[in-house]
């Protein structure tokens, strides 16, 4: 099966390398942040002055910070001190989960007015939450669910008494170190690693102002939660990140929250607007339409918070370097000068700005140039939007580049649907790591550090190594040809009474199977079962890939594990009972973008379900599958419990055989129905060679 990296793919991974380096070398401590904490700075070195609702909840001062623990039931318990802001405000608290039982688990904060004992509220708002309810509340925040990865707003019902829970959740990306609110004049919004997000909940405070706000709280929930919370900063809006534009609700674009690509064609000049999908920030003048003179312009309209931006050009015709525009703009090389913004911390509304002049496209060595233009919340590279678009330069003028021509008797559905199935099939086959293990099969090329084990030594922490070089023309047992070399590294090992686990870090260095590139980068991860009541137990865990690429498809991104199993067998589906959640967030598989959401896995017997729940570049998947286990350990037959959504179409599965043992990811049979919003319906009928080919009829 031929698997496509394309432009947005190219950007995608030099853009990476330089956030890695970014993310590992630098931290954001909202203590420190310049002129940030004139309203509050708390960071618990000699705290005093908090109380606590103890009858619900552990909370205790430890190492310099306030950590909680000891929660009864699904209680919120919280640490109060007082907070009366002179004005509209920001307020970030670091966070550091230490341990979580399940997805309900979850740390926030909230501002309220806590009146006398003997006097009425002076703040009674009547906020229409996101539910699409109004309450009567005196208190607004947020709360962020780790094992989730999800964050919402959190509100008082004083009528019935009880936090109302039921508002949406909203997914972040990558690490989670700090928490926090925005409050201004039109309303609230959640704030995440110092930064305002896109979650804004419209409430008018204008005629109360910030100030009749009087206590801050720290919020947790969940049975097993243990938690610490460190370095509380509030001060005015724009003194600690939370720049606020001066642009009226729902007249600028939203920054990012995940990962998403859009690919533009060629334009003259720049389209500005408040949705990111019909935007194109970029302008290419007369050689947008053919022309003989590249005009290279930027524009963007208002934007929802601060972000920066950043212009990038490459091409195979100028050498493998990415170039970059600065701040000066100039186009500097990626390698020398590093990642470099274009605009920093910018709200927007700018140009269209110049940034080349005009150029003969004759000076212009031949070839495909790929120009980018991305935006990240200012500061934060774990979500980011961008926008490729790619122009052919041939000697003496620019042609746009053209659509593909499909082939004879191929509609425009057939088309797309086989290049769907090309993405997702490649994505299950990556993520089936079983192609792996043949590799530390022949102790010949294998060697294992410490050469002899003992479960003494793996419990008491010695770390295992086993390094797989394979030597010029090496040659498998299958006939297969290999060289490159491997290396796994299993550590933290636990196996007790009371559950077991292990970490695990492989990486993968230039593997070429048979003359072509078969495994390359690194992935890691961990997993442990906690025992529980009776015979089950807890499952936790997550497997990253970082640059990852398995037989031309190349992943990025965290998928977390989280469930209750209890019967566990690895080998057969049938002796495994219970329930596990597979949550993606800003997970990446070659073009293919799954931006956020779920899959759960429900098992028992010969039976299971798995209902997928996921966010992609491509749309919605939404479907509940049916899964029986097979004749073999590693066989499972597949259908849809009823028509589900996968992207624009109305898919049904029927009888799809999977076979891991014989045919890794690839389906060996069985037939997948897509229907179009037309009414068109394309059948798709895998064959037996386990190589991910089929028939497709359209009807």
């Amino acid at each position: 099966m031929k698997k496509k990296s394309g432009a947005v793919s190219r950007f995608m991974s030099m853009f990476t390398a330089a956030v890695l380096i970014l993310v590992t070398t630098s931290t954001w401590h909202p203590g420190n942040a310049a002129a940030g904490c004139d309203y509050l700075a708390e960071d618990f070195s000699a705290s005093g002055g908090w109380t606590a609702s103890m009858s619900t909840g552990d909370w205790a001062y430890a190492d310099g910070t306030m950590q909680v623990d000891g929660i009864s039931g699904d209680y919120v318990t919280y640490a109060s001190t007082a907070f009366t802001p002179p004005g509209f405000f920001s307020v970030d608290v670091e966070v550091n989960v230490l341990a979580t039982t399940d997805q309900y688990d979850a740390v926030g904060l909230y501002v309220r007015d806590t009146p006398p004992a003997d006097a009425m509220d002076l703040l009674l708002l009547g906020i229409t939450a996101e539910d699409g309810v109004t309450y009567a509340t005196d208190r607004i925040g947020m709360i962020y669910y780790p094992a989730r990865g999800e964050v919402k707003f959190l509100i008082y019902d004083l009528m019935a008494g009880v936090y109302e829970m039921g508002q949406p959740f909203h997914a972040v990306s990558g690490s989670v170190t700090s928490i926090g609110l925005t409050l201004m004049a039109d309303g609230a919004v959640i704030r995440v690693n110092g930064r305002d997000t896109a979650y804004k909940l419209p409430v008018d405070f204008s005629t109360f102002g910030a100030r009749y706000f009087n206590t801050l709280r720290l919020v947790a929930k969940g049975t097993g939660l243990h938690a610490r919370f460190d370095n509380i900063c509030a001060g005015p809006l724009g003194a600690s990140g939370g720049e606020v534009p001066d642009f009226p609700a729902g007249s600028a674009m939203p920054l990012p929250v995940g990962i998403e690509v859009f690919a533009p064609a060629p334009a003259a000049a720049p389209v500005t607007g408040i949705t990111p999908s019909a935007a194109a920030p970029l302008g290419f003048g007369a050689a947008a339409t053919g022309g003989a003179t590249l005009s290279l312009s930027a524009a963007v309209g208002p934007l929802a918070g601060p972000a920066d931006l950043y212009v990038g050009l490459q091409s195979d015709a100028l050498g493998t370097e990415l170039y970059l525009f600065n701040g000066a703009g100039q186009l500097v090389p990626h390698s020398a000068a590093g990642l470099v913004p274009w605009r920093s911390s910018t709200t927007g509304a700018i140009g269209p700005v110049a940034l080349l002049g005009d150029v003969p496209t004759a000076l212009l060595p031949a070839g495909v140039y790929h120009f980018y233009f991305l935006m990240t919340p200012a500061g934060n590279v774990n979500a980011m939007r961008l926008w490729s678009t790619d122009l052919t330069i041939g000697g003496g003028g620019v042609t746009p580049t053209p659509t593909p021509t499909p082939p004879a008797g191929d509609s425009a559905m057939e088309q797309d649907i086989r290049g769907k199935l090309d993405l997702i099939l490649g994505l299950v086959s990556s993520v089936d790591l079983s192609a792996l293990t043949a590799l530390f099969e022949d102790e010949s090329v294998v060697t294992t550090s410490p050469a002899e084990l003992s479960l003494p030594a793996l419990m008491s922490g010695t770390p295992i190594t086993i390094t797989a070089d394979f030597p010029a023309g090496y040659r498998m047992s299958d006939g297969s040809s290999l060289s490159g070399s491997a290396v796994i590294r299993i550590s933290n090992v636990v196996f007790n009474s009371a559950g077991l686990g292990a970490d695990i870090a492989a990486t993968f260095n230039n593997i070429v199977k048979d003359g072509a590139p078969f495994a390359n980068g690194g992935f890691n991860g961990s997993v442990s079962l906690t025992q529980g009541a009776g015979d089950s137990a807890a499952v936790s865990g997550y497997l990253t890939f970082d640059n990852f690429e398995l037989q031309g498809m190349r992943q990025n991104g965290t998928i977390n594990i989280s469930g209750n199993l209890t019967e566990l067998n690895l080998s057969s589906l049938t002796e495994n009972a219970g329930t596990v959640r597979l949550t993606f967030s800003s997970f990446t598989s070659g073009e293919y973008v799954i931006t956020g959401g779920t899959v759960d896995i429900t098992l028992g017997g010969t039976t299971g379900t798995a209902d997928v729940n996921l966010q992609t570049n491509d749309g919605p998947v939404d479907i509940v599958l049916r899964l029986v286990q097979g004749s073999t350990a590693g066989a499972m037959v597949v259908n849809s419990v009823s028509p589900g959504t996968v992207g624009p179409y109305t898919v049904s599965i029927s009888d799809l055989q999977l076979d891991t043992e014989r045919c890794g990811g690839n389906p060996a049979g069985g037939t997948m129905t897509f229907t179009s919003a037309a009414g068109t319906l394309a059948d798709v009928t895998f064959n037996s060679s386990c190589d991910g080919s089929y028939e497709y009829r359209e009807r």
